[in-house]
């Protein structure tokens, strides 16, 4: 339905584009006028982009030094692959607690410890993968819990995406010393009439 609506509305812009063009109305003062300025201000975005790409301000050794005193350094995070059961009574979960999911048990998926209960968050460790836990009372009931499996969330593996995320964090951190002598030096080379106010 969503990309029934998005197909829909794509038609109708073009249509509505083409019986513009068909009247001429690009040449419109006012249109003219906004057109030639977008244009230089998409131009002048996408060139400035281009330089910071093509500099040298952020070298491979930026990216890995940055990766291993930033990221590295920090506390490992995981998710783990969680089924759970729910049951009214504790005696009742620790009936029903076992080694594997059980047919009565829901697939959780993947989540972090900030994505569970507080009473389970601290059962959550890798040396429990492949573990029955519980019984946990939260959510005014008993849960047992099986951790099927984990996967680290952070750091990042230093793979060409992470490598791509941290090159841009720091072409931004210095872009605007960058900017700021390319422009002095473009204002030196051309003539530019200085006003007195």
């Amino acid at each position: 339905q969503g990309q029934k609506r998005m197909l829909t509305q794509l038609i109708n812009d073009q249509l509505i584009y083409q019986a513009a063009m068909n009247d001429h109305f690009e040449t419109n003062p006012d249109v003219a006028e906004e057109l030639a300025f977008a244009k230089k201000q998409l131009i002048n975005t996408r060139y400035i982009q281009w330089l910071l790409l093509q500099s040298n301000l952020v070298s491979s050794q930026d990216i890995s030094d940055y990766y291993q005193t930033e990221l590295l350094s920090q506390p490992k995070t995981y998710a783990y692959k969680l089924w759970r059961s729910a049951h009214k009574s504790k005696t009742e979960a620790q009936k029903q607690k076992g080694t594997i999911p059980t047919a009565n048990m829901t697939d959780l998926g993947y989540l972090t410890e900030k994505e569970v209960a507080s009473e389970l968050a601290p059962l959550l460790s890798t040396a429990n993968v492949q573990k029955a836990v519980g019984p946990v009372h939260a959510n005014d009931r008993w849960e047992n819990y099986y951790i099927e499996d984990n996967v680290q969330t952070f750091p990042p593996e230093f793979n060409e995406a992470t490598q791509m995320q941290i090159k841009g964090y720091l072409l931004q951190k210095k872009q605007q010393g960058f900017m700021e002598e390319w422009v002095a030096t473009l204002r030196n080379q051309a003539r530019i009439e200085q006003f007195e106010p």
